[in-house]
């Protein structure tokens, strides 16, 4: 009979491996700088810059150590998974593996860094563009605002300002979500002159929405730097914020006019790009 071989990964010796950079800053970022014992506010790294916490192992680095599960590889050994940090009393404290048995280790890491765990995502988040968070739902056909508004459009001019206001509906979905709000006001409190043109006196939102001349005066950059309106500072007028679309056509007036006739909101379209309202 042919003798058996012996498994050479069970009889390896442990050989304790450093955790690499980059488990190191995701463990620190997870731990908040605090030790992760409940209740310890110990911190990791001091005030001066100077490392003060300790590396702990849930399950030991090397054979003799504290809860050293022999079925574990080196590489799963310093995984961030069985690396948490303390401060050093309560290094020591965890050595007690009657009270503190793998388990009661990895709850310990758990808990403590389910409150940090996400702070990375979050400040990522908080400086995300909002605005991709409302995407456009386009018109298709406009069946319901040619019939609303009487346009008696067919075929080809049908589908040709279709894809006018598909294209105006990516336009103004750059636009800053704070910025189509106070649009709102805008669009609701301007009139238009005959020619399908809105106009509002810049006061008159100033006055409206309670906000101070600079706020509005920064929000009315963005306006016109998308396109979406301009200042008409005519010398014998008081100055007026004049609505446009980068395509030129009047569709300001038309969302307008479609808004008051079927009583939905003009929000639903500035704000929240439900353009499908449009739709049959």
């Amino acid at each position: 009979m042919t003798a058996r071989k012996p498994n050479s990964a069970v009889l390896q010796k442990a050989k304790r491996l450093s955790p690499t950079r980059e488990v190191l800053r995701e463990l620190y970022l997870r731990s908040g700088n605090v030790c992760a014992f409940p209740g310890c506010h110990h911190r990791i790294i001091d005030d001066d810059g100077n490392y003060v916490g300790q590396l702990c192992h849930i399950e030991a680095a090397e054979e003799g150590g504290e809860r050293f599960n022999s079925s574990m590889t080196d590489e799963n050994r310093r995984s961030i998974e069985n690396l948490l940090l303390m401060c050093y009393d309560h290094h020591i404290a965890t050595n007690d593996v009657v009270a503190h048995p793998v388990s009661r280790m990895q709850e310990i890491k758990r808990k403590h860094e389910a409150k940090y765990s996400g702070a990375v995502a979050k400040i990522e988040a908080s400086f995300a563009d909002q605005t991709k968070s409302i995407a456009p739902t386009p018109a298709q056909s406009l069946g319901r605002i040619n019939k609303v508004l009487g346009w008696k459009l067919m075929g080809k001019e049908l589908r040709e300002s279709a894809a006018d206001y598909k294209e105006f509906a990516q336009q103004l979905s750059r636009v800053p979500i704070p910025t189509r709000e106070l649009l709102v006001v805008i669009v609701d409190r301007s009139h238009e002159l005959g020619s399908g043109e809105l106009r509002v006196l810049v006061a008159d939102i100033v006055h409206a929405t309670r906000k101070g001349d600079r706020e509005i005066k920064e929000q009315v950059d963005i306006l016109e730097h998308h396109e979406m309106a301009w200042v008409d500072t005519d010398e014998d007028y008081a100055p007026q914020l004049v609505l446009r679309t980068p395509s030129g056509l009047p569709l300001w007036s038309d969302i307008k006019a479609f808004s008051e006739k079927t009583k939905l909101s003009l929000r639903s379209f500035i704000v929240d790009m439900r353009f499908d309202s449009l739709d049959a």
